[in-house]
C-alpha cells in the first residue's frame, strides 16, 4: 500500500480560502467523491519576508502530459494555470466576427430536446412557446435552430406529441412557414437549410389529420403552389426537391385546393424531374395521392402518367416496383370502371415498342419471365392483379380483349406453382378477376364457367399435410369471394338460378363428399347464404386485405329461397340422411342451416294475409321430404334408433314451430301417383 500522506496543518488562513476560489479545477481525483474541505497552497509574493505556509492535501493531483513542443517545467505550467483576476477583461480579437453561427451539434440538439419530456404534462407546450419566440426572431440562424429543435422532437416522438398544442398556435406557425418556405439567401437563391427545415415541419403538420384540418385554405393553396413552383425549377437543389416531393406525397389537400389546373401543372412538373430511385418512388406516391383526391382530373390526364406507373411495375428495384403496384391498384379501383381509362389502357397495350412488339406483348413476356424466377415469382401475380382492375368497364368486356387468353396463361403458371406464397397471391389475383368480371346475365358462358375452375381444382386437392390444408382454406376463401359476387343482392331471380346451377349446387356437393371438414365448410357457406345479415353489401370486398369468409356472404332473397325450396332440399337431403343416426348436438351445423332455411321461408310470407301459392308449394316439398326420410332405409342399430327418432322430431318440430302449425293442417295438398303430395287444384276431388 502507498504511504499515507502527511496530515495538513489545521490553521489554514482566510487568504488561502480566497485564493482557492480563483484556482481552476484541473485536477482529476483518483476517487469518485471529492474532498469536503480541500486545503489549497497559499502562494507568497516575491521578496516577502513572511513565513511560508505549505498546505497539504490527502487527494493526489494528476497532471496531463504536455504536448509536443510545449514546456513541461513547473514554472511554465504555473504560468499557464495562473487564474485571471475578476477585473481582467479579455483582449479584443483581431479576427473578423462571423455573421453566421455554427449549426447545432447533436449534443446541442440533445440538450434542447431534454427540455421536452412525454412524462411531464405541458412540457411540449412550453417548448413550443419557446420555438414560436425563436421563429419570430429576425435572425436566420435562430430560426434554423428552432426548426431543427422541433423537427428533432417530432422525429424522436414519431409524430406530434401534442396535436392540440400545435393547433392552438397554428396561425403563427402558418405565418412563419409561409415566410421560410420561400426564404432566400443574400445571393437570391433559396436557403437550403431554412427551406428544408420549414418544409419538414409543414410535412409533419400535414401528415396528422387533426392538425391538417386546422390549416386554412390560403396556406394550403400556398403550399401546393410553392411545391409546384419548386418542381418546375431546373437548377433546384436535390435536398429542396426531395422535401417538396415528400410534402406532396403526404398532403391532405381538399378538392377545392387540388383544382384541375393545379393537378395538370403538377402532372407536367412530375414528368420533368430526373429519374432517380428516390424521386421515382415519390412521384408514384404523389400519383396515388392525386388519384384518391382528384380522380376526375387524373382521369383526364391518364395518358400522361399511366406509362410511368407501368414502367414502375417492371422495375428491377423492389422499392419502385412495390410502390408501382400500390399506385396501379389505387388507379384501377378509382378509375378502372371508366371508359376513358379502359381506352387509355388499350391504346398503351397496342402501342408498338422498339423491337416491333406491342407494349402488351412486351409487358406479358416480362411478367412471364418474372413468374419463372424463384426470387421474384411472388411479384408476378401481384402485378397481374393490379393491372386487371383496369378492365372493369362494361362496354369493353375483358373477354373481348384480344390478349386476354395470353394474360390468363401467365397467371396459370402462378396458380400451378409449388410455392405456397406464389399460389396464394395467384388466388388473390383470381379473386380480383371475379371482382372485375362481376358475373351476371351478360357474362358469356365460357367466362362464367371458367371462374370456378381453379377453385374446384384446389378444393379437390388431397393430402393431410399442413401445406394441403392451407391451400384448401385459401380455396374456400376464394370460393366465398366467388359467391359474394355471383349471388349479390342486385341480381335477378334468373341470374341467381344461373349462379346456383354453376357455382353452388355442384361445388357444395363435392365439398361435402370430400371429408368431414369439407362438409363442415359446406354447411358454414350455406348457412352464411341463409342467415340474417346486417350492413350493406361490400362491392370492393375482394380488394381488401381480409379475405371474405362464410359469415360475410350476402343473404339470399327470402322470396327467391322460398320459390326455390326444392333446390335447397335436393342439396340438404343427403346431408340430413347421413346424420339421422347422430344426435342433435353432433349436427349443430346442419341444425343451424335447417332453422335458417325455415326462417327464410317464413320471412318470405311475413306480409302475406292469405296463404300464397309459393308457400303451399313449399309446404308440399317439406311434406315429401319428411315422408322420404321416414321411409328411407335406415342403417341405425337398435341402440341408435332413439337418436334417429329424436333427430326426426327435431327437424319436424323446427319446421312446424318456425312456419306455424296452421299451414300443415290446411286442406291444400293432394296425393300424387308417385305416393307424394302436391298442391291441390281448386276445387279438388282427389284425396
Amino acid at each position: 500500500l502507498p504511504a499515507r500522506p502527511p496530515t495538513p496543518p489545521r490553521d489554514a488562513g482566510k487568504e488561502a480560502e480566497r485564493e482557492k476560489e480563483l484556482l481552476p479545477v484541473t485536477a482529476r481525483s483518483a476517487v469518485d467523491t471529492p474532498p469536503s474541505k480541500p486545503t489549497a497552497v497559499s502562494p507568497q509574493p516575491r521578496g516577502s519576508n513572511g513565513v511560508k505556509r505549505v498546505g497539504f492535501s490527502p487527494w493526489p493531483t494528476y497532471h496531463d502530459i504536455p504536448h509536443l513542443g510545449v514546456s513541461s517545467s513547473p514554472d511554465s505550467r504555473a504560468q499557464r494555470q495562473t487564474p485571471l483576476s475578476r477585473e481582467t477583461k479579455p483582449l479584443k480579437s483581431i479576427l473578423k466576427a462571423q455573421n453566421e453561427r455554427t449549426p447545432l451539434t447533436p449534443e446541442d440538439l440533445d440538450h434542447k430536446l431534454s427540455n421536452f419530456s412525454p412524462q411531464i404534462p405541458g412540457s411540449f407546450r412550453k417548448m413550443l412557446q419557446a420555438i414560436i419566440q425563436q421563429l419570430s426572431s429576425p435572425s436566420r440562424d435562430t430560426r434554423r435552430d428552432a426548426y431543427m429543435s422541433i423537427n428533432g422532437v417530432i422525429k424522436a416522438y414519431q409524430g406530434l406529441p401534442e396535436v392540440q398544442a400545435v393547433i392552438d398556435k397554428i396561425d403563427l406557425l402558418q405565418q412563419f412557414l409561409a415566410r421560410d418556405l420561400a426564404w432566400k439567401d443574400p445571393t437570391g437563391i433559396l436557403d437550403t437549410q431554412i427551406v428544408t427545415q420549414a418544409a419538414q415541419l409543414a410535412c409533419s403538420i400535414l401528415t396528422m389529420k387533426e392538425s391538417a384540418a386546422a390549416l386554412d385554405d390560403d396556406f394550403r393553396a400556398f403550399v401546393a403552389d410553392r411545391c409546384i413552383t419548386c418542381l418546375e425549377q431546373v437548377d433546384l437543389s436535390r435536398a429542396i426537391l426531395k422535401v417538396h416531393l415528400h410534402v406532396l406525397a403526404v398532403q391532405r389537400f381538399q378538392t377545392n385546393i387540388l383544382t384541375t389546373t393545379r393537378v395538370e401543372k403538377l402532372v407536367n412538373a412530375l414528368q420533368k424531374i430526373e429519374d432517380r430511385t428516390s424521386t421515382v418512388v415519390a412521384r408514384l406516391m404523389i400519383y396515388q395521392r392525386l388519384i384518391e383526391q382528384a380522380p376526375a382530373a387524373m382521369l383526364s390526364r391518364i395518358s400522361d402518367w399511366i406509362e410511368n406507373v407501368f414502367h414502375g411495375l417492371l422495375s428491377s428495384v423492389s422499392e419502385v416496383q412495390t410502390r408501382a403496384i400500390n399506385t396501379c391498384t389505387a388507379a384501377g379501383l378509382h378509375l378502372g370502371h371508366q371508359q376513358a381509362a379502359a381506352r387509355a389502357i388499350h391504346e398503351l397495350w397496342d402501342k408498338e415498342t422498339e423491337n416491333g412488339k406491342s407494349y402488351g406483348d412486351f409487358f406479358n413476356d416480362h411478367l412471364t419471365q418474372l413468374s419463372k424466377d424463384p426470387a421474384k415469382a411472388v411479384v408476378a401475380p401481384q402485378i397481374w392483379a393490379a393491372v386487371i382492375l383496369f378492365f372493369r368497364n362494361r362496354r369493353r368486356s375483358i373477354d373481348k380483349w384480344s390478349k386476354f387468353r395470353d394474360w390468363l396463361l401467365t397467371l396459370q403458371k402462378s396458380l400451378n406453382s409449388g410455392n405456397v406464397e406464389v399460389k396464394q397471391h395467384a388466388t388473390f389475383a383470381w379473386n380480383k378477376l371475379v371482382y372485375t368480371v362481376m358475373p351476371d346475365g351478360n357474362t358469356s358462358d365460357t367466362l362464367y364457367s371458367m371462374l370456378k375452375v381453379p377453385i374446384t381444382a384446389s378444393l379437390e386437392r388431397k393430402g393431410s399435410d399442413k401445406t394441403s390444408q392451407e391451400m384448401r382454406q385459401i380455396a374456400v376463401d376464394s370460393y366465398c369471394n366467388l359467391l359474394h359476387y355471383a349471388l349479390r343482392p342486385a341480381l335477378s331471380p334468373e341470374e341467381l338460378d344461373r349462379a346456383w346451377i354453376n357455382f353452388v349446387q355442384p361445388i357444395l356437393a363435392v365439398m361435402s363428399k370430400h371429408s368431414a371438414r369439407g362438409q363442415f365448410s359446406a354447411c358454414r357457406i350455406l348457412h352464411g347464404l341463409l342467415k340474417k345479415t346486417t350492413g350493406a353489401w361490400n362491392e370492393h370486398a375482394a380488394t381488401e386485405k381480409e379475405p371474405i369468409k362464410a359469415d360475410d356472404l350476402p343473404r339470399l332473397d327470402v322470396r327467391w329461397v322460398r320459390s326455390r325450396l326444392d333446390k335447397f332440399i335436393k342439396l340438404l337431403e343427403p346431408w340430413i340422411l347421413a346424420g339421422m343416426s347422430q344426435s342433435t348436438e353432433s349436427n349443430k351445423a346442419l341444425t343451424s342451416i335447417w332453422r335458417s332455411l325455415m326462417t327464410a321461408v317464413a320471412g318470405a310470407g311475413a306480409q302475406e294475409v292469405r296463404t300464397s301459392a309459393e308457400l303451399k308449394v313449399a309446404i308440399a316439398h317439406l311434406t315429401n321430404l319428411f315422408r322420404r326420410i321416414w321411409f328411407a332405409p335406415s342403417q341405425a342399430s337398435s341402440t341408435s334408433y332413439s337418436a334417429w327418432l329424436d333427430r326426426y322430431q327435431s327437424l319436424l318440430g323446427d319446421a312446424i314451430g318456425i312456419l306455424g302449425p296452421s299451414y300443415f293442417v290446411e286442406d291444400v295438398l293432394t296425393m300424387t301417383n308417385e305416393d307424394g303430395v302436391e298442391v291441390a287444384p281448386t276445387p279438388s276431388h282427389r284425396p
